[in-house]
């Protein structure tokens, strides 16, 4: 329960990371442009959870902290973009990070979010934060389930600041 607290607490303050710099949900300064990686994804919860309560709380955790910065910063048109990791297809990792990008859109539309404000992309596997010459070279099974893990994300991209 304090392990499912901490991380909750982490949500609720759920931080992006832009260009070397570190930045909360709450900021109200951005850079056009810039963007934002959502730190936790939902893969991650995924692999460490099996309570599925609990992941069903910290996954609306995730989107109550997106709402937020959403509602909170109507001035922003943003781009939700979607990655997967290299394995699979690749026409498939395409096909599942648009579907997954929509599918947040989505969520966050049906809590208050304007529809209009958020484009959606699916990067696939075209933009990994770990490539598969650095996985391969990993020494044990959960080392490279990590990496792979890493590049399964979401970020937000600022589109436009009116």
């Amino acid at each position: 329960m304090k392990y499912l607290l901490t991380i909750l607490i982490v949500f609720l303050t759920l931080t992006v990371i832009a260009q070397e710099k570190t930045f909360k949900l709450t900021d109200k300064s951005f850079e056009l442009g810039s963007v934002y990686e959502v730190q936790l994804s939902f893969y991650n919860l995924c692999l460490n959870y099996e309570d599925s309560l609990a992941l069903e709380e910290l996954y609306n955790a995730m989107l109550d902290s997106l709402t937020y910065f959403f509602n909170s910063n109507p001035n922003l048109r943003i781009e939700i973009g979607s990655h997967t990791d290299q394995r699979g297809g690749a026409e498939y990792n395409l096909q599942l990070s648009n579907k997954q990008a929509k599918h947040l859109r989505s969520l966050l539309v049906e809590r208050g979010v304007k529809k209009n404000r958020l484009v959606t992309k699916g990067y696939g596997e075209t933009k990994p934060l770990v490539d598969q010459v650095a996985i391969d070279k990993l020494e044990t099974n959960n080392e490279k389930v990590m990496a792979y893990s890493s590049n399964m994300r979401f970020e937000l991209k600022i589109l436009r600041i009116k």
